[in-house]
């Protein structure tokens, strides 16, 4: 299992640092739950957790799972104690606040919150980092910085985008910058090259449009304008959090267009079901996700495309902490070469967005156990319809195969042979398909019960076959040709070409 960036950052500071380089490179620590025990960062002094993939959340009762939603960077910080940390990165961990454990760093000099494009405030807290010198909130979603801030003993230098660069008592603002007893507090240049201007003295609370709002604006026209959403679409994108900018989005979108192949529509369906992909970074994670997802199921560009397509939300799944052992498992479990685990993929993407320990393997047991299956027919079963694991148990899988039991009179032996011929029937609706097929079926044919079981068990596909467009032409032209009716279940596996031949024949000999 390769280091993730985190890994690979945390070990850089160590050596530029001069600590626990020894320890790095004795036992390099292999992913984020191994880190999270670690004694590498301990005497850190520099620590760099920006844009790591480690940051996507996989806790399953987060709102934002599947999301860079800074949970796994505040939980990390909690569980370990840095009592030398001088410098801290957060830029764009896809914070939407900042974890309290940052104001427990006593010797915390510099602290960098940038392109956090979520972050809209800044607690009062932070005024117990006395230590405090620098601090960087670009590109950022805030709107006010707090008056304590500027309290801190000593603070020398905050970069902000320049709107809240507003002056308090004892500071200075000119030509986009504070100065603080003769010290430049200097605006960062904002990444979408807006030019220079001295921030003017304003109100804390503008009724002015912040840059926060001009961005929203500015995404939103992008996203109306080239992707074509309605405002329903819009609205449900920026109910998941911060547009982000206009100069960050639209290259993004580019980059996802031209790597899938996608055509406008295409790509506006990604961004709906998706939104976080407008804040992910390309290089950190959408490119290197799926790179990987190439090269792990072989798939050629088209497939690659229909995958990502399927299930958008893979892209903000960790690969090293989630797919790939997912994916290692299910091919274990299910007895899957390499063609097989690519093709149940195909057939389900969504499957790798499930979770191995709450529904894939109590659900493989479950089936198993229910149908007596054997490790060979459960992998075909799965394999086939993998869309089954998406299925309740109690609400859709029990229930039918209880009906299916019951209404064709049959024992365990017998509903295993027609699951595991006919997949598709555990993906069919009792009310609206099954049992009006089953009622037509006696009422026009005359079956009687005997006489459905045994078809049924002879053909389990005879209840896959459309009611419409098979069953009812059929009968009709059995009918015409003065063919016994039930001709039209016996031939129900055949094409029209091959059923229209034989009747004919049929016909013919009946004459």
């Amino acid at each position: 299992m390769r280091a993730t960036p985190l890994l690979r950052n945390l070990a850089r500071n160590a050596l530029r640092n001069g600590t626990a380089a020894a320890t790095a490179r004795a036992t390099p620590p292999q992913s984020w739950r191994r880190l999270a025990t670690s004694p590498l960062a301990t005497d850190a002094v520099n620590l760099d957790l920006s844009q790591a993939k480690a940051l996507t959340c996989h806790n399953m009762m987060c709102e934002h799972v599947g999301e860079p939603c800074g949970c796994r960077i505040a939980a990390f910080l909690e569980r370990r104690s840095f009592p030398k940390l001088e410098t801290l990165s957060l830029r764009g961990a896809g914070l939407r606040a900042v974890p309290d454990a940052v104001f427990r760093l006593p010797r915390l000099r510099e602290l960098d919150l940038s392109r956090n494009e979520l972050l809209r405030a800044l607690p009062d807290d932070l005024a117990a980092l006395e230590s405090l010198e620098t601090l960087d909130v670009t590109e950022t979603a805030l709107e006010a910085l707090p008056a304590r801030l500027f309290d801190l003993p000593r603070l020398r230098r905050v970069a902000a985008d320049a709107e809240l660069l507003v002056a308090p008592a004892g500071w200075t603002a000119a030509d986009g910058a504070l100065e603080r007893g003769g010290v430049i507090v200097a605006a960062a240049a904002s990444s979408r090259a807006r030019p220079p201007v001295a921030a003017p003295r304003r109100r804390a609370f503008s009724t002015g449009i912040s840059r926060p709002k001009q961005n929203a604006a500015d995404v939103r026209d992008l996203l109306r304008t080239r992707l074509s959403l309605t405002d329903a679409g819009l609205d449900r994108v920026k109910r998941r959090g911060s547009l982000g900018a206009r100069a960050t989005v639209e290259p993004k979108l580019t980059w996802l267009q031209t790597r899938l192949d996608l055509d406008a529509a295409q790509l506006g369906k990604m961004v709906v079901k998706f939104p976080p992909l407008l804040y992910a970074s390309v290089e950190d994670n959408l490119m290197p996700t799926l790179d990987w997802l190439q090269t792990r199921l072989d798939l050629d560009a088209p497939q690659l495309k229909k995958v990502v397509l399927g299930h958008p939300p893979l892209l903000g799944i960790s690969v090293e902490d989630n797919i790939a052992p997912k994916l290692d498992w299910l091919q274990t479990r299910l007895g899957l070469d390499e063609m097989g685990l690519r093709k149940m993929v195909l057939r389900f993407p969504s499957l790798l967005a499930y979770s191995v320990e709450d529904n894939l393997a109590p659900k493989l047991g479950w089936l198993q156990r229910r149908l007596r299956l054997d490790e060979a027919q459960l992998g075909k079963v799965v394999r086939v319809r993998p869309q089954l694991l998406s299925c309740s148990v109690e609400d859709n899988l029990e229930p039918k195969l209880n009906w299916l039991q019951t209404r064709l009179d049959l024992d365990d032996a017998g509903l295993r042979k027609i699951v595991v011929t006919c997949q598709q029937l555990l993906g069919l609706s009792v009310e609206d398909n099954m049992e009006p097929k089953l009622q037509f079926l006696a009422r026009e044919i005359g079956l009687s019960r005997p006489e459905l079981r045994e078809h049924v068990l002879r053909i389990p596909a005879i209840l896959a076959y459309s009611l419409e467009n098979r069953y009812r032409p059929r009968l009709e032209a059995c009918r015409a040709a003065g063919v016994d009716p039930a001709y039209a279940v016996t031939t129900a596996p055949y094409t029209d070409e091959t059923f229209d031949r034989c009747l004919e024949r049929r016909g013919r000999a009946q004459m």
